[in-house]
């Protein structure tokens, strides 16, 4: 299938600008499924899928310490509540 392509320079709108995350972008049609990228587009998604597990370990730590802070947390409240029913039934 043949793509049609927009110069995007020609637009006047800069809402339409594109907004690209990445330093390089492939333009595919429907039916391409990434024939003849080969080893490059295998390690280009290896890569990327390395650092998405290697950031998502990152902020399960992370999240898993702010976890356990707010578990120590709870635990001082409750033993202040406890210290507190036992003053109030003396």
């Amino acid at each position: 299938m043949l793509i049609k392509s927009v110069s995007y320079r020609s637009l006047k709108v800069p809402a339409l600008w594109p907004r690209y995350t990445h330093s390089t972008v492939v333009q595919r049609s429907s039916g391409d499924q990434g024939v003849g990228l080969g080893k490059f587009a295998d390690r280009e998604k290896a890569a990327e899928d390395q650092w998405a597990r290697q950031d998502d370990a990152e902020k399960l730590k992370a999240f898993r310490h702010k976890i356990e802070e707010e578990h120590v947390k709870t635990e001082k409240i409750r033993d202040k509540v406890e210290d507190l029913k036992k003053k109030h039934k003396k």
